[in-house]
């Protein structure tokens, strides 16, 4: 730093002894040829008065010498003027230098909270235990256990009928409220990725997608259907449109469909992605 302050400095005041150099130059010049035009004078006319005479024929050179020290200035200032649009035209260049920069600075930032956040996912879902006699399960597994519990129960409501919507909301808030410490933790994580994603200004929609895509694949069955009911919850209602956005039920198995059907028809086709076909044609033509 301290380096290119001192070589500013004599930049600085090589430019001024330069331009001071250049005037003293044309100035000694100027005066010289002043002189030079007074012996002139009286080498030609021998007294000074018969030169006033001659003199006067000078007039129009010395018109002429004015319109071109007029025009002189006139394109300096149109040459100052040019500069300055270089300069305006610098700075504007610049300025959308900084603005990527800002805008790159931001996103690189925000992956660091976003892979961060996920990975917070990942080490909670790893840090569940279930303590049974026999076995202790732990990680997904223990998340597996449990959506077998739920499903189990659901089976079990109504053997023969769709499950009404409420019933899988009891079911599922029953064994919430078992493993709150687990579950509460676990949804509160994930719905965080999803608010900071939706937040940022420096990404597209489709960038959004993208990075929702990326969370999507690392969710297992059991996972999904643990987040579909807790959609329809009280406890996940602010999941709801998040779901249906970056459709997250997309890897839903399709053999939860039947014992899940009023919830898929709760959620439509958005929340399914690519996958909504497989869910719904059957559902809005029974008879095809």
């Amino acid at each position: 730093m301290g380096e290119e302050n001192t070589t500013g400095k004599s930049l600085s005041k090589v430019s001024i002894w330069s331009d001071f150099r250049g005037f003293a130059i044309i100035a000694v010049f100027v005066i010289l040829i002043w002189f030079a035009s007074y012996f002139v004078m009286i080498k030609l006319f021998e007294h000074p008065e018969h030169a006033g005479p001659a003199g006067d024929l000078f007039g129009a050179a010395t018109s002429l010498f004015s319109g071109l020290a007029f025009a002189g200035l006139i394109s300096t200032l149109l040459m100052q003027r040019r500069e300055l649009e270089l300069q305006r035209e610098q700075l504007r260049i610049q300025n959308e230098e900084l603005t990527d920069t800002r805008e790159e600075f931001e996103i690189q930032r925000f992956e660091n909270r976003f892979f961060g956040m996920i990975k917070l996912v990942n080490d909670h879902v790893e840090s569940m235990t279930i303590y049974a006699p026999r076995a202790t399960i732990s990680g997904r597994n223990a998340l597996k256990q449990w959506v077998d519990d739920i499903d189990g129960n659901v089976k079990k409501a109504t053997p023969h009928a769709a499950v009404k919507i409420e019933k899988h909301v009891d079911i599922f808030e029953d064994q919430y409220n078992e493993h709150e410490v687990e579950l509460g933790t676990y949804f509160r994580l994930l719905y965080n990725i999803f608010r900071q994603l939706e937040s940022q200004q420096c990404i597209t929609d489709n960038d959004k997608k993208t990075y929702a895509a990326i969370i999507r694949a690392q969710l297992s069955s059991g996972e999904i259907l643990l987040l579909m009911l807790n959609g329809i919850s009280e406890l996940g209602t602010s999941f709801q449109n998040l779901i249906r956005r970056y459709a997250l039920l997309e890897h839903l198995p399709i053999g939860y469909k039947t014992d899940y059907q009023s919830v898929i028809e709760f959620y439509g086709h958005e929340a399914f992605g690519d996958r909504a076909n497989l869910f719904f044609n059957d559902i809005e033509a029974p008879d095809a």
